[in-house]
């Protein structure tokens, strides 16, 4: 890696590898709900093309006294410690992760401006399908024909109550889809103005 200042591309990421140690000290660190390297990489290497920037020497937060090669930094709350890899010349592994501050997780770190990029969603997308089951119905069915001051017919009274718990269950879904829209189109635009704040910061350096 260039020793100056530069915002990490995906050609320079592409250069880079992770031990297990590292994945599994960045997901602690950022408070993941995910576990193992097939949830948690994607997410890092995502997270050092949203704000990562290679550094000739470390944070003045940083406070370990470990050799490294090369470092990588993500915002002002992460920095990626690299050695050379003994495997492919040219190229690096991600060693260990160190944060700025105790115990500061995604989402605390955004709060605190250290990182721009909003932490993944657990979720995004709509809840899996409910269905009006006949039998509750039925029961409902049932109890709304005994209640009821009006007479009503066993098979009217079961009919009515299935299709209001239909329609009921309808509306909970599109309700459950319009959030789960709205929440990604938020998470997307947070996630492309963090991007280019980083890109007006750092794009122009190195």
């Amino acid at each position: 890696m260039a020793a100056s200042t530069r915002v990490i591309d995906r050609k320079t990421l592409g250069r880079v590898g992770f031990t297990d140690h590292a994945i599994a000290r960045f997901g602690e660190r950022a408070g993941l709900s995910v576990a193992g390297r097939q949830g948690i990489e994607p997410i890092a290497r995502d997270l050092l093309l949203q704000e990562g920037r290679v550094v000739a020497r470390p944070p003045k937060w940083y406070r370990s006294s470990n050799a490294a090669d090369a470092y990588m930094q993500a915002g002002e709350w992460l920095l990626f410690i690299c050695r050379r890899s003994a495997r492919q010349a040219g190229h690096f592994d991600v060693v260990t992760v160190v944060n700025n501050g105790d115990r500061t997780t995604w989402p605390l770190a955004r709060d605190r401006g250290l990182i721009f990029t909003p932490p993944p969603p657990t979720a995004i997308s709509a809840p899996p399908r409910k269905r009006a089951g006949l039998g509750k119905s039925i029961v409902a069915g049932l109890r709304l024909r005994r209640d009821s001051h009006k007479p009503i017919g066993r098979l009217a009274a079961i009919l009515q109550v299935h299709q209001e718990r239909r329609s009921a269950l309808s509306a909970e879904r599109s309700a459950a889809r319009e959030a789960a829209a709205s929440t990604r189109q938020r998470y997307e635009q947070e996630r492309a103005a963090a991007h280019a704040r980083h890109l007006r910061m750092w794009g122009g350096r190195g």
